[in-house]
């Protein structure tokens, strides 16, 4: 029938009728084209601050970490916006500076340029929105509470460069089931992230629900 007609109905279970229950039926999803804006660093405070609804945000030439400050404080002061924010045509930035985004929760995506090899203490801390974290390749540290709270975050790809992962990493990222590992640093074993010597668990995808640890742990991260 027509959404109308769906739209009120009466339901009868085990003779009891619950009334007006809303119900969205729809053939087609109607699929919202994404705008797509490219900014300066210098710019991108200005741009960031007026937009509304999804857009794509692409940053190119040098950025700092100052300019990542100023981009963090326009996304979060814009509550009309959900941001993709694309960083990886950028030069020069080395670090995604502590607390760079946290509780940023307009930032839907962000994608990394090469040079950056550092992602540190709750830089994407409490970014509720946060669902996808692209172009890792080049990080070799990620730090305490980088993603706590990252609720809608569902997998994330470590890759091989990286080294050190603290602990606490993503703590409380209750839709987390993928943790993937490239390279021989670490060893992922139902989504789980141990030492190269499966002596130590480091992180455990919280969504998985019930722990069980190999047998070979002696340590398990903070």
């Amino acid at each position: 029938g027509t959404e109308e007609m769906w739209n009120e109905i009466f339901i009868e279970r085990e003779n009891e009728v619950l009334n007006n229950v809303n119900i969205t039926y729809k053939n087609e999803v109607e699929e919202i084209p994404l705008e797509v804006v490219t900014v300066t660093a210098s710019n991108a405070y200005s741009t960031i601050a007026s937009l509304s609804g999804l857009v794509k945000v692409v940053v190119e030439g040098s950025c700092s970490s100052s300019d990542i400050t100023e981009i963090d404080e326009a996304l979060r002061n814009n509550s009309d916006a959900r941001i993709i924010l694309d960083l990886s045509g950028t030069t020069g930035l080395t670090e995604i500076p502590g607390s760079a985004f946290e509780q940023c929760d307009s930032l839907l995506e962000i994608s990394l340029p090469d040079s950056v090899t550092e992602i540190g203490r709750c830089a994407f801390r409490s970014c509720i929105n946060l669902q996808k974290v692209c172009n890792l390749g080049s990080i070799t540290s990620i730090n305490d509470s980088s993603f706590n709270f990252c609720r809608k975050l569902k997998s994330i790809t470590i890759p091989s460069s990286v080294t050190n992962i603290d602990g606490s990493a993503f703590v409380y990222c209750i839709n987390l089931t993928d943790i993937n590992i490239e390279g021989n640093n670490f060893i992922a074993e139902d989504g789980a992230i141990y030492t190269s010597d499966k002596k130590t668990l480091i992180a455990y995808p919280t969504a998985k629900g019930d722990v069980i640890i190999h047998t070979s742990v002696t340590t398990i991260g903070d």
